[in-house]
């Protein structure tokens, strides 16, 4: 009875690996509880005799997440259906119901909206359930796990063929319709660069380079290239910002030293009044804050966020500025949420300004990819088509802020001041990244509410928290993710 008791106070999700399953420190950081809002649940994950427990303290059913070793693509978030909790499951078999439910949902709407599915696509779905229904019927544990990782696979191919098939189908819909809303890439590069003598207010000397037409074309000179003193066509539009970086280890050290909040305060809107006063002709947006997550920090707790951002907006206001400005959450899917007590989603973040009467032309979206617990995990393409729709309920404009370790040393990173280090996981290889980005990216351009796509970091030592996450190596050598974004830039 004793048992029982606890099992049920913790709502315990119980699911039977596979003998030889290994559960890695990083894989377990990142498994939560997902319950019909959609919130991310604070879970205990324990791994004994085969047995993974993920328990939370609250009874309703929910989808357990967790990063799912696929042969072909690497390691990738996936999720089970909804399922009751206090009851006992088999993890593979849970995991392709789940998968599979959502890739033949996914071709049913897309299906029915116009898009063409390959015979391809239906057979491998064809043939995933035929697998997890002999799984289902078998009594042989080992055949089980098989038929089961079988059909995960297969869902995950047919599921990135079909995205593949979607950007696609819509990329040469948008070119053949000059009239489609344009779409724009950008790519965050150092202020001095730009020739435009900005510096955000807590301090760092960052700028982000915009082109609306081809940032990546080889023919163009690239900011990287120039020095400071160098002649900068004035026909190259900006952003500006972001002003503040509102996570933890984002802040600068001059910032940190500021007495009190009042002080930090004065300090972020005194700096960015300076900056909008002198603020260029070739503006074309305002990156106010960034790193926002619905969770605070001990120098900057959650409170003091909000009301520091409306006061920005404010600012922006009195100062009669008209260029657009942009708010960037981080942890887009709120999985920051399962490793912590308290908080709330970033969606609430935003519908919280919003409703506030701030003028707020975008949101962004920041996925500091594949760097652990501290960064958002890959994850299918239908689980990002999901996350746009959701924030796309909100009626303003999307912008994605990526970021992703790529060409990754062996050795540690080095440290640097206040900063975290994240990272790069393991479950993944650089080409396996950029194929998950090379699907997803044009389905991503697709989506009438995405405006642009910016990428957080140019250089590979821009910024300690996020080792190996530029477009250019810290020897100034371009690698390979910055070649596969001009050639979407030329698809889409």
């Amino acid at each position: 009875m004793a048992i029982h008791s606890i099992r049920h106070f913790m709502g315990e999700f119980r699911f039977r690996t596979p003998v030889d399953w290994q559960l890695p420190a990083e894989v377990a950081a990142t498994i939560h509880i997902v319950g019909l809002d959609g919130i991310p649940w604070p879970c205990k994950v324990t791994l004994s005799n085969a047995t993974l427990i993920v328990s939370r303290n609250r009874e309703e059913s929910g989808r357990t997440y967790i990063g799912y070793q696929s042969k072909k693509f690497g390691r990738l978030m996936v999720c089970t259906g909804s399922l009751l909790a206090n009851d006992d499951y088999d993890l593979l078999i849970e995991l392709a119901r789940g998968t599979l439910n959502r890739a033949r949902n996914q071709i049913s709407n897309w299906g029915e909206g116009g898009l063409k599915i390959s015979s391809d696509v239906r057979e491998k779905v064809r043939h995933a359930t035929q697998q997890l229904g002999t799984a289902l019927m078998s009594r042989n544990v080992g055949q089980r796990d098989d038929l089961a990782r079988q059909s995960i696979d297969q869902t995950l191919d047919a599921v990135f063929e079909l995205s593949k098939s979607f950007g696609s189908q819509v990329s040469s819909y948008r070119k053949a319709h000059l009239d489609v809303e344009h779409f724009w890439m950008a790519s965050t590069v150092p202020a001095g660069l730009n020739q435009v003598d900005l510096i955000p207010a807590d301090g760092r000397q960052d700028g982000t380079c915009l082109w609306e037409k081809d940032p990546f074309d080889r023919n163009r000179v690239l900011p990287s290239q120039l020095s400071p003193t160098e002649d900068q066509p004035v026909s190259v539009p900006l952003i500006v910002g972001p002003f503040l970086d509102a996570s933890a280890g984002g802040m600068s050290q001059s910032l940190i030293e500021c007495d009190d909040f009042r002080a930090r305060r004065s300090h972020v809107l005194n700096s960015m009044r300076s900056s909008l006063e002198a603020l260029p002709a070739n503006v074309s947006m305002l990156h106010l804050a960034s790193g926002v997550n619905g969770l605070g920090h001990r120098h900057l707790n959650y409170a003091q966020q909000l009301q520091l951002i409306v006061d920005m907006l404010n600012l922006v206001d009195e100062l009669s500025i008209q260029t657009p400005s942009m708010v960037s959450f981080d942890f887009p899917w709120a999985e920051r949420l399962a490793g912590a007590v308290g908080g709330i989603h970033p969606l609430q973040v935003a519908d919280s300004l919003l409703r506030q009467g701030v003028r707020l032309s975008y949101l962004g979206l920041e996925m500091n990819l594949d760097y652990g617990a501290t960064g958002s995990a890959f994850r299918d393409p239908l689980q990002w088509i999901d996350l746009v729709d959701i924030w796309a309920q909100l009626g303003v404009p999307l912008v994605l802020c990526l970021r992703m370790p790529s060409e990754v040393l062996v050795g540690n990173p080095s440290e640097g001041d206040n900063r975290l280090i994240h990272r790069p996981g393991d479950g993944m290889t650089d080409q396996q990244r950029m194929e998950v980005l090379d699907t997803v990216l044009p389905m991503m351009s697709a989506r009438p509410m995405v405006a642009g796509i910016l990428w957080q970091q140019w250089r590979d030592d821009d910024d300690v928290r996020f080792p190996f996450g530029g477009l250019i190596s810290a020897e100034g050598n371009e690698k390979p993710v910055l070649g596969m974004l001009r050639n979407l830039r030329g698809r889409i």
